[in-house]
Parts: C-alpha cells; structure tokens; sequence
C-alpha cells in the first residue's frame, strides 16, 4: 500500500463509500505501525455524517495501543463491549489480548461473554479469533478442562500456529496458578499426547512445578526437550536442581558450572554439603545469603570452630569458649 496515494484516494471518495473504507485502510496503516497516517484515515471517518453517534470505535482503541496508552484503550474497549454493537465482539477479543499482555486478571463475566461470542460467531470470518479469546479467558479462570476441550473440539478453526500458542498458554497457566491435583491431573492425562508442541519457556515451567512438588525425573525428562542451542542459565540451573535430587552430584555441579549467580552458588553449597565438604558448602552458603543453612553446614564440618560466626547471639560465644 502507498500511504499518501492511499490517503489521497480516500479524500476523493463519497462519504457512504468513505465511512467503510477509512475504517478498514486505518486498520491496515495501524497494523504496519503507521500511527499518524492511520490517525489521518481516522479522523477522516470521525469527520463523515454517517458517524454522528461520536461512539468509540475499535480503531480507536488500537490507535492508544501503539501509543501505549493501555488504561486509555481498556476504557475504549469497554464502552464498545458494553455498548452490544457489530463491534463489541471483537472489542472483547483486543480487551482480552489487552489483559494477558498485562498480566492482568480476567474477570469470570468476561470469560462467560467470550464464551457466548465464540459459540454466537463459530462460523463466522471472527469465529477464529473469538475462539482464541475463549480459550485465553478459560484457561486465565482457571477453567482448564474447557480450555483443553475448545482445542479438542475445534481443532479444525484454528491455524497450526494459533494452536501451539494456546497450547502453551494453557500449561502456562497450569504450571503458575492451577493447584496441586489439578497440575498433576493435566499433566498425565494431557501432557503426553501435546508436549511436542511446548516451546522451551513452558517446558521451563512445567519442569520447575514438576520438580517441586517431587517429580524429578518427570521434570529431566521433559527438560530434555530443550535443545541444546535454547537451553539458558536458568534452564541449566533447573537441570542441576533435577540432578541433585537423583543423587547425581558430580553432573549437578558440572551442569552449572560458569554460572554465577545466589542460586548457583546455593546450589553448589547444598551439592558439597551432601557430599561432605561443610567447610566448601559453609563458604558458598554465606555468598548466596542463606545463614541458616551456614550455620547448619558449619555444625557438621570438623572445622567447626573456626567456620562459626562469633557474630552469632547464641553460637558465636560458645564457639570461643571451647
């Protein structure tokens, strides 16, 4: 699209033809990141007799998006919602993109709302999109079972890439906010015919829940999926949390070796100290800020004497008087 020729040709059109195109070559303008050429095209369509209502529309919403006006566009998007119009379905749709870019709750109503316009709009050039939102609210609501059920269901509506994307927000959510039972239900029942499909953040997540609530080797063997080339610090340090509960200490201690950070160093303390070198793991504990488990390690080393802290209120003294 040539912009300017694209904005001088929607000054030349009549008004009835002019409401419907400015509208859609905003949108288009909007989507390429051309804020200002877009707002031209909007106010445009502001302009028109057709547009006497003076209601918010969507591309006035999107417009504070890239502004990053947020508060600004959840208003808009509110209004539009609120207001039942041709509009308003999709509205909810950018609201709830709007929520899960923020990290922000969705509320049951707006999870109930999407529901209704996915089924209202299955069939329906939009049908994709609401079914996106739907399962987003879903699985935001802790409603997992009908978000896996839409993927199931639906599975011919949305795109391979749309798939994954919800795929891994729904075990996202999993890992962060269902409870234990629920966590460890989908896991085993769902997990294993999807988890080509996770990206290595999910799979991060995942292992990290599986971990601590004690399934260590479910959490390495999902971690190996992971390639090499993706694996990150933290990655490997979750590698090395997995080896140290299999009693695998020389490979947890090699796995985050060069890593530098309070975890690591806890880490390697915890490694030491199970393998019986208190003196090491007394050292490493104090850098990675962990006192209690100093002075644990400190009481079992031999050198006890000479690795407590004569600051401590009640060990301190008793270490000097022996």
């Amino acid at each position: 699209v040539n912009t300017h020729a694209a904005l001088r040709g929607l000054e030349r059109l009549p008004s009835h033809l002019k409401y419907f195109v400015a509208q859609d070559l905003s949108g288009i303008l909007l989507k390429r990141g051309e804020l200002e050429s877009a707002t031209v095209a909007i106010r445009s369509f502001k302009r028109l007799p057709e547009n006497k209502d003076g209601l918010p529309k969507l591309v006035d919403a999107t417009t504070e998006i890239l502004r990053q006006e947020d508060q600004s566009a959840r208003q808009i998007l509110e209004r539009i919602i609120a207001e039942g119009s041709a509009e308003s379905p999709l509205a909810l749709a950018e609201l709830i993109d709007l929520d899960i870019r923020n990290d922000a709750d969705i509320s049951p109503d707006i999870a109930l709302l999407a529901e209704t316009y996915a089924f209202e709009l299955k069939n329906t050039p939009d049908g994709a999109r609401l079914l996106r939102a739907h399962v987003f609210a879903s699985a935001s609501t802790a409603q997992f079972q009908k978000a896996f059920g839409i993927l199931e269901s639906d599975v011919d509506s949305l795109d391979e890439k749309t798939n994954r994307e919800l795929v891994n927000f729904i075990f996202s959510k999993l890992a962060s906010t269902a409870s234990d039972p629920d966590f460890l239900t989908y896991y085993f029942e769902r997990l294993p015919s999807i988890e080509s499909r996770l990206n290595p953040k999910t799979i991060l997540e995942m292992s990290k829940r599986l971990l601590d609530l004690g399934f260590a080797d479910q959490a390495g063997r999902l971690l190996l999926r992971i390639p090499p080339e993706m694996q990150t610090e933290q990655s490997k340090l979750l590698d090395g949390r997995i080896l140290f509960e299999q009693d695998a200490f020389e490979q947890a201690i090699a796995r985050i070796d060069g890593i530098n950070t309070v975890s690591a160093s806890a880490l390697k303390a915890a490694v030491l100290e199970r393998i019986g070198d208190e003196t090491a793991a007394v050292r490493l504990y104090r850098d990675a800020d962990q006192p209690e488990l100093a002075l644990t390690a400190s009481w079992l080393s031999e050198d006890w004497l000479s690795l407590m802290d004569p600051e401590h209120p009640v060990f301190g003294p008793v270490a000097q008087l022996s």
